[in-house]
This record gives C-alpha cells, structure tokens and sequence, in this order.
C-alpha cells in the first residue's frame, strides 16, 4: 500500500490548519505554508491530503475542486538548472487553467538577462530579474482575485516547492520575494523540507530562519506519529484487534514514520529501517530487475530508461521491464512533472522516472564509491556526454553539472574539473552565483586532485573568487584571489582586480599586497590604470592621501590615453578610465575641489553611458548632485535628481534605486519634509536588507541619527543603533557620531569620553574624504561642552567651506545647510561675536534660498543667541520669535524647546515690546485670546479640544514670551497692542 491509498492519520490538527490558511487565499489573502519534519515523517501525504476532495465532519469543508495546483521538485547536488523547481511548478499550474504565461517569461528572462561588465552591476541585475519574477507572478495571482472564474469560486491557485534544503540559491530568493508580497494574492506557496542542521550561512539556512518573521507565513512541523495515531492506521489497514500494546510496539519499531508503518507492522523484534523497506519492495520485482534498481539508485535523480540501460548495460528493454517492475511495485513513479512542456513519451523523447520517496533512493545508493558504483557513474557520465554534445558545445542547463557528479563519483578528476566548470558558467549566465560557487569548488577540488598545472589551476581558483564574489562572498574571493595569485605569479594583476571598490581592513591589506605585487612588473597600460586606481582607493580610504593622490594622478593619465587609443571600443581603455575617475573623486577632500569633482562628474557620466554601466552613471551624477549643492546651483541639483531617476528607471537596477532613494531621503530632511525623508528612507532600507548588504544599512542608520539631532528627537534613533555603532570602524568620524548620539540619548559621560578622544584628532586632523562630516558633528559637541579653545580651531577649520553658498554633504546619507551656519556658531563660542553675527546672517540667507528650512531656524536660534549677548535683546526677540514658530510647524521639538528658553531668558522689557503675534504660536494666541475672555483652564481645554495641564504648559509659555508675570498683566498688554 502507497501514496494516498493509505490511511491518514494523526495529522488532523495540522491539516486543518492548512485548510484555513488555503481559505484564506481563496478570499484573496495569500500566505505560505511550510511543512518540516525529517525524511519519512509524511510531508507529502500531509500536501496530498489537503489537496484531495473528500473531507470528514471534523475538519473544515475543503474548496470546490479541481484546485489549480502547480510542483516542483528541488533535487540535490545542484543537478538541476537553477529556478529548475519554480520552472516545474508554473508550467504544472498553467496546464491546470492558470493564466501564467507572463510569469513564465519573466521567469525564462532571469537566465537571460545582459550580463553588464561591472561586477555590482550583475548582482544588481539577479535581483532586477527575480524581483521582476516575484512581480509579475503576484500581479497574475491577484488578478486572479478579481477577474477568473476560479476565484468568483473561491479556488486559489496553489504552488508547491518540494524539499526546498536543496533548492538553489535563485529558487530561495525568489521564495522570499514571493512570500512578502503574498497578503493580497490569491495565492498559497507550500514549502516542504526535512528537518536537518544547514551550513549557518547557507542560502537555505538564512531564510529558514527569516520565514517565521515575515507576516503570513505558517509553519507546521510535523512529529513522530503518536501511539493512538499507529494504532488507528493499524485498525484501518486490517488489524481490527490492534490494542495500545501492539500500537505502542509498532510506534517504537518505525520510530513513528509513517513510511515504515507497513513494514513495523508485519513482525517484532529490533527497530525497522529504510532498508528493510527497501528490501521487501526489492523482493516483489523479479531477481534480473534489482541490479538494474540499484544502478538507477546510484544516479540518485529522475532517470529514463536509456540512461538506466547504458548505466546498468544492459538493453533498453531489460532496462524497461526493471522500471516497470518498480512502478507497479511502489517503489518507484513516474516523473511526470519534469518536463512537462515536452511530449513526454513521444518519438525520441524518454520518459523519466523518480523513485517514490527520496529515503528509496539513498538507501539503495548507501554503497556508492565500491568499484560496480564508480563503474555505473562511468557509463553514465559517457552517456549524457553524448547526449550533451563535447564538452564546450552546446549542453542543456543541468546536464553539465549531472555529468560532472557522475564523473566526480566514478573517481575521474580531469573529467570532473572539466564538466564542473562547464556547470559553473551556466549558472554564471543563469544569474545563480551561489550554484557556480558550488560547481567551482568542485572544479578546483578535482582540479587539485588531478596535479593540473599550476596555470589551469590558477584559472580555475580566479574563476571561484569571482563567483564568491558576486555570491557576496568577499572573504572567501579574496582567499582563492591570494592562491591563484601564489599558484601562478604570472595572473597576480587578474587577482588583484577581481574584487573591486572594497576597502573594509582585511580586503584592503589582501587587494594592497596584490596591487603592489603586479605593479612591481610589466603589465599592459589599462591593466596598470586600473591596479593603481584599486590601490589609491584602498590609500584613500585608510587615510594615506599622500601615497593615494600620486596613484591616481598616473592612473588618470595611462587611462586617458588607452581610451584615446581604443576610442573605437568599450574595452579595457575605457573601464581605466572610469576606474581612474572614482579613484580621483575619492581624494577630491578640500572645499575648493568643487569644480573638479563637477568635471569628473561629467567624464564619468559619459564613459558609464559607453560602457553601459548604468550603476556607475547613478555615482557619477551623485558627485554632481554633491558639487552642484555646494555652489547652490539648484537647477543643476535638479538636473542630477532628474538624471538618477531616469538611470534608475532605464536599468532597472534595484542597487541603483538604493542610490536614488538614499539621495530622495537626503533632500527631503535638507528642505525640512520629514515625513518624506522617512518613507524614502523605509524603502531603501528594505532594500538594503533584501541585498544582505550591512554598511548600506548603516548608512540608513547615520541618516536616521542626523535627523534626530537635528529635529532633537532621540524617537528618531534606530533601536540597533548602538550595536551598529559598536560594530562600526574606528575613526574620527564614527567617533563623533558616537559622542552625538549618547548626548541626544541623554548620556553625557560617555558623550564626553568620546568627545576627549575626538579633540586630538581635530589638532592634527586627517583630511580624508570624511573629514567635512567630522567638522559638522562637531559643532554641537563644541558647544554641548562649553569648549571655546576647540571654538576657536573648529572656525578656522571651516572657514574654507563656509566660502560656499551652498549645502554640503554626500547623497547617500545627508546634506546640511550652508556651512556660515556651522562657521558662525563656532565663532560665536570662540568669543567673536562681530563676525559670529555677519556669518550667521549670512547663512540664513544661503539656506533660505536653498530652501534648507531646518537650518534656517537654527540659524536664526543661533543669531538670536549672539544678539542677546551683544546686548541687543530687542532684535534677539524676533529672531528667536521666528525661529520658534517655524521649529514648531517643521515639527522640530529639540530647537522649538532651545527658542522657547532663549526667549524666556530675555528680559521681560524687550519681549513686552514685541507684537504678540510675533512671538507666539498660532496655538498659544488661540489660548491667549481665551484667557483674555475670562476663561478657566478647564474651559479653555474644553473648547480647544486639549487638556488641562497642556493648557496650563500653553499659559506659561505665554507669560514667558511676553514678559508677563500673571494673566491680569497678560490681558492689559493683549488689549494695548490689539487697541
């Protein structure tokens, strides 16, 4: 007895679970089900079960029938193409009536995608691909909601991965995808997968553990049968008189497997085991079919006769009969789903077959690796090398790599290298770079194994570091890039431009030694260009200006004039020179590098276009977005933001979007739209963490920091702030950033270590492409602490920036006002308060015409400070009058608290002679025109809609303002200055 012929039993409780949630998605609201347990345990009978069409009293009624059902197989050892089991389950799906050929391209195009020349450019295109999947998919689904008949009926479509620990890193990601946008889909995903403990950091690992957290997802784990369970199954399968005893005895003898029930069922004694089942299904073919069985275990995947005739050798038709024999046995089924778009059993087309259970398979390959298994894998691999073609011929998607298991298992190295890099390039072109990390590893393993020379070798190490590479896997790249480079000296150039643009500690002292070694011989003029761009940007980053700037400087130049010689092409010439510009950008750190850092922009721009780098154009236009802020040219500003946007929309590159949204988020908060800041910042917050990527995270978080201080709302801090900071480089940025935060959070002491530690640094500074965001930070600390000596450093270090009209900062975190603003408190706390007042006039105007609102209020909180200390209080009054109001509606607490104190501070002569309505908020006039009507507290609350302790915080903020010390002075001065 097999498959759905048995009883089922004690699972009732699971099933109904997973009815409800396929009710759910019949109304539209789509979800995923995960069903776990290990091997054996009834997963797939738990799947058949709740997609059958009879029901009992006790669960709930199921949905009309037929459900639109699609499934796919995940199969191990990479055998399969990737995205192979989504493939399998949309074509099954649309011969069910689903309407899903739109899917089913968008999901043909993720391996069709153009490969562009950058590495980032292609992990951004794998995910452009699969999120254009996942859209398309849940655009066709929730169609289905409002439009097919089927869900007028209530029947959602339903798709099934199976086995998904062996699914690909391709078939993951698009799972994730798919499964967050499911809430308004007519449609369940049901995963299956065997309890097992994955490699921490392995694709299937990360979203295991992701799954549970995301809204909508189920997960049932199934466990051991129970012993009433056994004993029900007992009495249903011919044991009426099966009591607790022989139930409890039979549990123990599967272990509570359903797969084994029959077998524990049929004696006693010791525990039964896969290969007891394996046996007594062997036993009922005839004796001729089992080594036939036994090969076809050995292949381990969907295996068609003549495959299983040249591995066993034996004929075609004995091959025919043993598979028969199985089928009718159990032990193994027809494979109908793979390929399902073929014409299966037509004229030179073989009918595959699987066996019935994964447990089947393993257990009659369990001697795999004697002399008869190496020479089955042997035939095999010989076979579907004929099939494929040579090797470097045409060879379809996963062929390769089955053939390359098969000669790895027959114990044929070369042969294994060969094929195995054959299956790598193809998952390359698929967009799966995890699978070609996978086949590569195998590639070099065997290619070891083999004594290959030290150069085939090299090529094969430098091919695995750029699959972990643009797997994101940068430590293990930059390993294999110091072995190829050790195996063979001669490609140390190739190794050190494997990894690009990283500079974190570790990447920078292996790419620097590589660097250093291939420019210490002859190497071709781009190649050259492009080694010491990598170095100067590896100097630039560690603070080396000195040794970084003459790098550039030459790799400009050699990049210049390869390009001028290859104008014709888009070769290395040209990636020299775009390499050269982002090296020579990186040290453009003083104030009056603003021109040349605009001339690179356009350089860039128009080789990224060249190239077809879109990503690459995004950076460029961001250098022009920065220069044109700093000289308050909104228009260009405009023209840049414009230009991001179109790169964005024309590439579809989701890292690209990251750039623009970050740049989106920027300006918002710069021009006071808070709110707007947020939502940009949301959503490429979301990206980043859908890219694994941590330092874009952390730029999310240094955004969400300087917002804080600036509207001085320590609500605005992330909840994991503290251990991003705790992780973070130690430098003097970061260590300002520290010492803000604690301050903003209320931490004073430790704000003040960290200060201490800040001070030396700004004595003997290192002038970095950091440095103008040091200066920033530290204005607040300086003053935060009553420092007028680091005052007094601080102006003369931003007197060059304050030269510019303009806002300062980088796109993908902040901008700030102009920098007059920052010059002139600082002058205003070294005690020159002349120039204090000139500066800070001076930037209020700047920031009023870039509409940077935030800084124009604390430009004014500021000017209105050093009025009052120059003793002129009655223009301090309007100026802090203004600054309060405009803190209030930008809905900045922080400088809204500070006006209100410096207002109360001024005598009470200067602000009677300011108009009420010049001082107070429109709230506060609303409750003073009250309190001038005779009105309580409690009445005015009542009107105003408030409560009574905000009204009475109102009339004190009043009183304050207006230099009144009770409500009879208040309503004598209201009635002079209306009269």
């Amino acid at each position: 007895m097999s498959g759905t012929d048995r009883p089922f039993v004690g699972r009732q409780a699971e099933l109904a679970a997973l009815r409800t949630r396929l009710r759910d998605a019949a109304h539209g609201h789509g979800g995923v089900a995960l069903i776990s347990g290990p091997a054996g345990i009834g997963k797939t009978r738990l799947l058949e079960e709740l997609l059958r069409a009879s029901t009992t009293a006790s669960t709930p009624a199921p949905m009309p029938l037929p459900l639109p059902v699609g499934r796919g197989y995940c199969r191990p050892d990479h055998g399969t193409p990737p995205l192979w089991p989504w493939q399998q389950a949309l074509r099954s799906l649309a011969r069910a009536g689903a309407g899903l050929s739109e899917s089913r391209r968008a999901l043909d195009a993720v391996g069709q995608a153009h490969v562009p020349i950058d590495p980032p450019n292609l992990a951004a295109v794998r995910f452009a691909a699969l999120a254009d999947a996942a859209d398309t998919l849940l655009a066709a689904a929730s169609a289905t909601t409002a439009t097919t008949t089927a869900a007028a009926s209530g029947v959602p479509w339903v798709l099934v991965l199976e086995d998904v620990h062996w699914a690909d890193a391709n078939t993951l990601e698009l799972v994730r995808q798919v499964a967050a946008g499911l809430a308004d889909a007519c449609l369940l995903l049901v995963l299956t997968a065997r309890d097992h403990q994955p490699e921490r950091d392995s694709a299937w690992s990360r979203l295991h553990r992701e799954l549970p957290r995301l809204p909508r997802v189920h997960v049932t784990h199934l466990p051991p049968l129970p012993d009433v369970a056994v004993g029900e199954y007992l009495r249903a399968t011919g044991t009426p008189s099966a009591g607790p005893d022989l139930a409890r005895q039979v549990a123990r003898r599967c272990g509570g497997l359903p797969l084994l029930l029959d077998v524990a069922a049929t004696g006693a004694g010791r525990p039964v085991r896969v290969g007891d089942l394996v046996d007594v299904l062997l036993g009922q073919v005839p004796a001729d079919a089992r080594p036939v069985l036994r090969a076809a275990g050995l292949l381990r995947g969907p295996v068609d006769v003549p495959l299983l005739a040249a591995a066993a050798a034996v004929a075609e038709p004995a091959a025919a009969a043993a598979v028969d024999a199985a089928h009718h046995t159990g032990l193994m089924i027809a494979d109908v789903d793979a390929d399902a778009d073929a014409d299966v059993g037509a004229v030179g087309v073989p009918r595959r077959f699987v066996f019935a259970h994964g447990l089947l398979a393993e257990t009659l390959a369990a001697h795999d690796g004697d002399a008869l298994s190496r020479t089955i894998h042997q035939r095999a691999a010989t076979a579907l090398e004929a099939r494929a073609g040579l090797p470097g011929g045409e060879c379809p998607p996963g062929v390769a790599a089955d053939i390359a298991a098969h000669w790895s298992r027959a114990g044929c190295p070369d042969q294994t290298a060969r094929w195995a890099r054959i299956a790598a390039a193809q998952a390359r072109q698929a967009l799966a770079f995890d699978d070609a990390v996978a086949h590569l590893s195998v590639a070099v393993a065997a290619s070891r194994l083999a004594g290959a020379e030290p150069g085939v070798l090299a090529e094969a190490l430098l091919e695995l570091a750029r699959a972990h590479y643009l797997a994101g896997n940068l430590t293990e790249a930059l390993r294999h890039c110091a072995q190829a480079a050790a195996a063979q000296p001669a490609c140390v150039a190739t190794a050190a431009l494997v990894v690009r643009w990283v500079t974190f500690p570790e990447a920078a002292d292996v790419v620097a030694a590589l660097c250093r070694q291939a420019l210490a011989t002859d190497q071709p003029a781009s190649i050259r260009a492009q080694l010491l761009s990598q170095l100067a940007t590896i100097r630039a980053e560690a603070g080396d200006a000195d040794e970084a700037r003459p790098l550039a400087r030459e790799a400009m130049t050699l990049a210049a004039t390869t390009t001028a010689a290859a104008a014709t092409t888009s070769g290395g010439g040209g990636q020299a020179l775009l390499d050269a510009a982002r090296a020579s950008e990186l040290l453009l750190t003083e104030a009056d590098d603003v021109h040349e850092r605009l001339r690179l922009a356009d350089l860039a721009a128009r080789q990224a276009a060249t190239l077809g780098q879109s990503l690459s154009g995004v950076l460029a236009e961001q250098w022009r977005l920065r220069a044109a802020y700093q000289l308050g040219q909104l228009d260009v500003v405009d023209t840049a933001m414009t230009a991001i946007a179109r790169l964005t929309e024309r590439g579809g590159l989701p890292l690209a979007r990251w750039h623009l949204l970050r740049g989106q988020a920027a300006r918002a908060v710069l021009e006071g739209r808070f709110a707007a800041g947020r939502a940009h910042d949301g959503a490429a917050g979301r990206l980043a963490r859908s890219f694994g990527d941590p330092l874009s995270v952390g730029l999310g978080h240094a955004w969400a920091q300087h917002l804080a201080g600036l509207r001085g709302d320590p609500a605005d801090l992330p909840a994991d702030l503290w251990k991003d900071l705790q992780d973070a480089p130690s430098n003097t940025l970061m260590t300002a950033f520290r010492a803000n935060a604690l301050l903003l959070a209320g931490h004073p002491q430790q704000a003040r270590a960290c200060y201490e530690r800040l001070r030396p640094q700004l004595d003997d500074p290192v002038v970095d492409v950091r440095w103008a965001g040091v200066l920033v930070q530290a204005i607040d600390l300086v003053e935060a602490f009553g420092d007028a000596a680091t005052a007094r450093l601080l102006a003369r270090r931003l007197a060059p920036l304050a030269r510019y009209p303009g806002a300062h900062g980088i796109p993908t975190v902040l901008f700030v006002g102009a920098m007059d603003g920052p010059y002139g408190r600082a002058l205003a706390h070294a005690g020159d308060l002349p120039a204090a007042e000139a500066a800070l006039r001076r930037a209020i105007d700047a920031d009023r015409a870039l509409g940077a609102r935030p800084y124009v209020v604390l430009g004014r909180l500021a000017l209105a400070d050093v009025l009052r200390r120059r003793g002129r209080p009655d223009a301090a009054v309007p100026v802090a009058t203004a600054a309060a109001t405009e803190a209030r509606r930008l809905d900045m607490p922080g400088p809204g608290a500070r006006a209100d104190q410096l207002l109360a501070a001024l005598p009470p002569a200067a602000r009677g002679r300011a108009h009420p309505h010049d001082v107070l908020t429109v709230r506060e006039r609303e409750v003073a025109s009250l309190v001038v009507q005779a009105r309580s507290n409690r009445q005015i609350a009542e009107t105003l809609v408030l409560s009574e302790r905000t009204v009475e915080s109102h009339v004190r903020n009043i009183l304050a303002k207006l230099g009144c010390t009770n409500r009879t002075q208040l309503v004598a001065r209201w009635r002079a200055d209306s009269s």
